[in-house]
Parts: structure tokens; C-alpha cells; sequence
């Protein structure tokens, strides 16, 4: 993963990741918006997780993975809410302290291994940090498919996202 830019202007790997990682999570508690107060702990199965318990999850994956960024350890820490304002305050502050430390990870030493997760999985580094913005990416899409199941079958994204008139 690089940092900063390539000199010509275009996005380092760092950037990119952030961006992706600004957008998911704000599109994502944007998304839950639309899903009804009676149904935020809905599960579409018995083993599935509710949209709240998805956006709760996403908020510790992320807490978790960051001190590995600075050479810390996997250290899980559940982001515990009863209601959607809450829950997407944790997300976003989650995905903001992540996106910062991303932005300070060193170039150096990215290819060094780390354990990572409850699973114990030995990744490296470059691609642990990549791990957190791709769960933001998939949980989206999950809160956005609980929509389709209740009958939300429009496109909502984040107004900065809409197109001019």
C-alpha cells in the first residue's frame, strides 16, 4: 500500500481505501435510515444478523483492525447501541479514527505478517488494512438487501453522491 501520491495527482492506495471507507460507511448509515424503527432488529433468518447488530459489527471491525495499523494487536472491543442514531454515531466515528489511521500507516514494513480476527487468520499488513474497508463495502450491501426484503426496493444514496439537475 502507498501513502501520499504518486506525484501526477492520482489517488495513493491509502486514499482510495478512505475514500471507499467515507463513502460505505456514510452511504451505509444513510441506507439505514430507511429501514423502519420496528424492524432494525428484524433478522431475515434465525443465524443472520438484524441491520442494527450488522452496523454494530462493522463499527467494532473496524475498532479492532486499527491497532494493527501501528503495530498493535487485533483487539476486538463490541460497539454496543439500542438504536439507529446511536449505532451510525459509532460507525461513522469508527470509520473516521480508521481512515486517520490508515492515512499515518507507514509505507515501510507493510509487507510484515500480523494475526488478525477471531479466527487467528496471519495476513499481511497491507492487506489487513484492507480487510475493514471491504467489510464496509459487504455490510452495505447486506443492510441494503434487509431494505429489499421490506419492500424498500428504491436506490438511496448520500445526497453529496446524487448528480446535478
Amino acid at each position: 500500500m502507498t501513502t501520499g501520491t504518486d506525484g501526477g495527482g492520482s489517488l495513493s492506495t491509502a486514499q482510495a481505501l478512505v475514500s471507499l471507507l467515507k463513502w460505505g460507511s456514510r452511504n451505509l448509515v444513510h441506507n439505514l435510515e430507511f429501514i423502519p424503527d420496528d424492524r432494525l432488529t428484524w433478522k431475515p433468518a434465525p443465524d443472520a444478523k438484524s441491520a442494527l447488530e450488522i452496523v454494530l459489527h462493522t463499527a467494532e471491525s473496524l475498532r479492532a483492525m486499527e491497532p494493527v495499523l501501528s503495530g498493535g494487536d487485533w483487539t476486538p472491543s463490541p460497539q454496543i447501541a439500542d438504536n439507529r442514531d446511536d449505532a451510525g454515531r459509532l460507525l461513522l466515528a469508527a470509520a473516521e479514527s480508521f481512515a486517520a489511521a490508515l492515512l499515518r500507516m507507514p509505507a515501510d514494513g507493510q509487507d510484515r505478517a500480523v494475526v488478525v480476527g477471531r479466527r487467528q487468520v496471519r495476513v499481511r499488513l497491507s492487506r489487513a488494512a484492507e480487510m475493514p474497508v471491504a467489510d464496509v463495502v459487504h455490510h452495505h450491501g447486506q443492510i441494503v438487501y434487509i431494505q429489499t426484503l421490506l419492500g424498500d426496493g428504491a436506490y438511496h444514496f448520500i445526497p453529496e453522491l446524487n448528480p446535478p439537475d
